[in-house]
Parts: structure tokens; sequence; C-alpha cells
């Protein structure tokens, strides 16, 4: 009978302290000099809302790779344009610009090569502090010169801490993860004309104590004269940042071979010995596979049985009794 990832995880879920879900300045709130590695990524589906959901990106491949420091604005080529602003980051001649305060992340100003787009009412991103059924909807509005034209683009943002849970990547798990659902509706006016409008829903995956959202996906719906487009994208941290692996709690090594594989696969695992569970999920992160296993300490081999299972990416959890768990991908043939 087939079970939820869930519930194997619930119990990691259930013994974090509360406060580990909620998101503060402090805690989730960029700050001067940190520096992260992001991927950009084809879009994923971004899984349900609620509490103690599992949200598989094992999957997520990085398309390009890019380093992001956040910097003073005084530092920034055209930083006193942004008055409101209190850190940057900038890079090949673009800026982002924030206001980060016990209230919130809010985004105060885009620079582009061409111009200069200041946020006379900035842009609540993510609003402090916040946990499960968090809400807020702030307008925000911001005029700028393009090729000749002042265009005037004003919308409003409506967020949304939608779900709690563990983020599956590609590295490993990560449990106590905080999703807030942020979309963005907002348009272009130009002398009276609103010649473009624009709904954004962008999906980020908070994880406290670590400065920047570990995944997002996002879809733009654009119009223009009468006709939609849609774009869809997605960005994740890189999991060699500083304190990303020390997140993932006691992990147990895990190794496969073959990998990928058809009817069977050794798995190599690292544990302090005992009783361990190890389950196989399918990419809906459903339990297709279980097994009980008495081990001695140390490093211990098992063979998983692939047999009847269809071609696709899995995952093999295990986890023991003292609370240490490991995950790896899986691709059976």
């Amino acid at each position: 009978m087939k079970k939820h990832y869930t519930s194997i995880l619930s119990f990691l879920i259930a013994s974090a302290p509360a406060l580990a879900q909620t998101l503060d300045q402090g805690n989730s709130a960029p700050v001067l000099g940190d520096q992260f590695t992001l991927h950009t990524a084809n879009y994923i589906a971004p899984g349900a809302a609620g509490s103690g959901q599992t949200w598989n990106f094992a999957g997520i491949t990085a398309l390009t790779t890019g380093t992001s420091t956040y910097v003073s604005v005084a530092s920034t080529t055209n930083g006193a344009n942004f008055p409101q602003a209190t850190i940057a980051i900038e890079q090949d001649g673009y800026a982002a610009y924030f206001k980060v305060s016990s209230a919130g992340l809010e985004i105060a100003g885009v620079q582009m090569p061409t111009a200069d787009m200041v946020y006379s009412n900035p842009e609540m991103l993510l609003k402090f502090p916040s946990s499960m059924g968090t809400t807020w909807n702030d307008p925000w509005s911001t005029t700028f010169t393009l090729s000749g034209i002042t265009i005037g683009r004003a919308g409003t943002i409506t967020g949304n801490v939608d779900g709690t849970g563990t983020l599956v990547m590609p590295y490993g798990q990560v449990s106590n993860v905080v999703r807030v659902k942020v979309v963005e509706n907002y348009s272009d006016v130009s002398q009276g004309v609103n010649f473009a409008s624009y709904v954004s829903t962008t999906y980020f995956y908070y994880k406290a104590g670590i400065h920047s959202p570990l995944a997002q996906v996002t879809e733009l719906v654009t119009t223009t004269n009468g006709t939609s487009q849609t774009n869809l994208s997605g960005k994740w941290l890189d999991g060699s940042q500083v304190g990303i692996r020390e997140l993932l709690g006691n992990a147990i090594g895990v190794d496969l071979y073959p990998n990928p594989a058809k009817s069977s696969s050794t798995m190599v695992f690292t544990s302090n010995g005992g009783s361990h569970s190890v389950d196989l999920l399918d990419a809906s992160g459903r339990v297709v596979r279980h097994e009980e296993l008495m081990v001695q300490p140390g490093i211990s081999r098992h063979d998983l049985n692939l047999q009847g299972l269809q071609s696709g990416l899995y995952m093999v959890h295990i986890a023991a009794k003292d609370g240490s768990h490991g995950v790896q991908r899986l691709v059976v043939e």
C-alpha cells in the first residue's frame, strides 16, 4: 500500500520549534556582504499549499549560474537616485535596490542600462514577521523614461504564506521550509493609454537563517494589444552555500550504483547502526517501495529491487531511529 512522503517526514516537521517557521528581518533579510550563487532553471510545478507539505525539486537543473553580492547603495553607480533603498545588488549595468526594515523586505527600484525605475511607493516583497497564514496587500508605483517616452508603471502585490514543509533539492532535503506566494498585478501607462498589463505569480521557498530563497518559480503573463504571452522560469540557491548543508541536520551519506539503473541498484551508506527505514519515492512524492533494515555501525550496503518500476526519476530516502536521514536521486531506465 502506497503512502505519502509527508507521513515519513512528519516527525521532523512536528519536532521543529514554531519559531523556526517564522520569517523576520534577522533570519531572512539580506545584509551587506551577503553573497549567493544562484542558478536559473526551467519552471517546476510549485506543488500544493498547506502545512506539512513535501515539495520535490530534486529534478531541477541549472541553465546558467551567477553570483550576487549585496552592497551598499552608495557604492552603486546611480545609488543617489534611490533614496529609500538601504541595500542593493549591482551587476553588468543592472541593479536592484531594496528597503530592509523590521516591517519587511521591499523593492525600492531597479536600475537598467537605459532607465532608472525609482519606486515612489516601494513594493512589499516579504512582510515581517511572516508565518503560516500571514497575508499582505501593497500598492506600488514608479515612473521612468525609456527612449524619450515617459511610462508610469503601477499595481499591487499580494503576498500569502501558504505552506510549510520539506523542500527536496538536488543536494538533499531541507526541513522547516516556508513557502510564500506572491502575485503582482500591474500595468504600463503612457500618455493616458494603458498599453501593457502583467500578472506575475511567484512561489518563494524560504528557510529561516538563510537570507535568500532556496528556490523560486515564476509564471509571468504579459498582455499587449489584446494578445497574451506566458513566460515560465525558475531560480535556485546552490547547495554549496555557507550554512545550507549545516541546515540539513544529521545527514546520512548515500551513494547508488549503478545510477541510472534498470532492475536493481546497490545503496551504500554510512550510519550509526540500528533500525533504518528505506523508501523509494516517485516524482510525485509517493512511496512506491518501503523496507525496514537493521544494520551495524559503519558502512552498509543494501540492494534495491527496481523490478516493475516505470522509467523515470525517483528519490531514495533513508531514515534512522536517531533522527538522521539521507536522500539520493535515482534514475530508473
